[in-house]
């Protein structure tokens, strides 16, 4: 089952990326099986970053929860207001 995650971005708090990039990069290895994709969008500016977001192929949404609260930026506030849904593909990556 694919579940979306999508994240907000404080920009008040962008400034705490490079200090906690290394824990988030950990925390996405550690969960790499079931992440199918994950990604972020800009602003139209292309300037400031907007948004994030994971694809996830787990059992229920307790488990995307877990995931998504185990990250480093949630836990500090850079990924805020919090998305979860159920995914269905239609069209895109093969299986």
């Amino acid at each position: 089952m694919s579940f979306l995650i999508q994240y907000d971005i404080d920009p008040d708090k962008v400034h705490l990326i490079p200090g906690l990039r290394p824990l988030h990069l950990a925390h996405v290895e550690a969960a790499a099986s079931i992440i199918n994709l994950a990604g972020l969008t800009r602003r139209a500016d292309d300037a400031a970053l907007e948004r994030s977001f994971f694809i996830l192929n787990v059992d229920d949404r307790a488990a995307a929860e877990k995931f998504s609260n185990g990250d480093p930026y949630v836990k500090e506030g850079i990924f805020h207001m919090t998305h979860i849904a159920r995914f269905e593909k239609r069209v895109g990556w093969a299986e």
